[in-house]
């Protein structure tokens, strides 16, 4: 239906999705190979942007049975809509990476919609659901009544065992905020730890590497956050008491000062 020479007729980067299943208007790489440059999703599973109602509709239903919803209304959809737009712009759990056998998954081209096995996902667009709902007054319960924070604890208590327990671990830790330093901060797994936990409020992280590294990795995974940087190369105390206080614990070890 749609052939590579309709693609080169496009303007630049141009969108296409080719959502026909089970053979899409035309495959993803096809598309690519004529156009390197477009923004291609399918309803396939073994291509990027893998667009399928599993991440609509359920969590769309799920948030309207909850508050008890007459009627699914224009603004429950657009907040379905603006939750998994939202969430694709988040940094992505390293379980979900891991599930697609991939090392870092981050907003662009290979990634403008989230992936199915994200459990995030019904958390993100039942909540919103639910609360579109309740402020256009066709839930079942009152707007004073709603508790967004409680339903979204609720529905990670339905994820297993291990989110409920989590939540609890999370919720102390959020009140009462610590300061916790991150060796090796220019590592890309210590950097989406940090992140994780900063986005979560559960600390307020102090990352130990070089500037330079940690901001280009910030930029191409995506992880828009601010804290405190120390680069301990940089850092006079190295030449100083550091050096010395080595010294006194290798010195009878071969340790020498030049």
């Amino acid at each position: 239906i749609v052939n590579p020479d309709m693609l080169r007729s496009m303007s630049e980067k141009p969108i296409i999705f080719a959502l026909a299943n089970p053979d899409p208007e035309i495959m993803p790489d096809v598309a690519l190979a004529a156009r390197p440059d477009a923004i291609v999703a399918s309803g396939r599973s073994d291509f990027p942007n893998q667009v399928n109602n599993v991440l609509g509709f359920p969590y769309i239903f799920r948030g309207a049975l909850d508050c008890m919803a007459t009627k699914i209304t224009r603004n429950m959809r657009m907040a379905a809509t603006v939750a998994l737009a939202g969430l694709a712009k988040e940094a992505v759990p390293e379980e979900v990476s891991q599930a697609y056998d991939l090392d870092f998954i981050s907003f662009g081209k290979d990634y403008i919609i989230p992936k199915p096995f994200d459990r995030r996902v019904l958390v993100s667009v039942a909540s919103a659901v639910a609360q579109a709902a309740v402020e256009d007054g066709v839930a079942g319960i009152s707007e004073s009544s709603f508790n967004m924070t409680a339903y979204q604890e609720e529905l990670e208590a339905r994820l297993g065992l291990t989110h409920s327990v989590m939540r609890t671990v999370m919720n102390r830790a959020k009140s009462s905020r610590k300061k916790i330093v991150f060796p090796e901060g220019d590592d890309p797994h210590v950097l989406r730890a940090a992140y994780e936990l900063d986005h979560e409020d559960i600390c307020t992280p102090i990352l130990l590497g070089r500037p330079e590294v940690i901001d280009a990795l910030k930029e191409e995974y995506n992880l828009d956050f601010e804290c405190e940087v120390i680069n301990p190369i940089q850092d006079p105390r190295r030449k100083g008491s550091y050096r010395d206080a080595l010294f006194e614990m290798r010195s009878r070890k071969g340790l020498t000062v030049i």
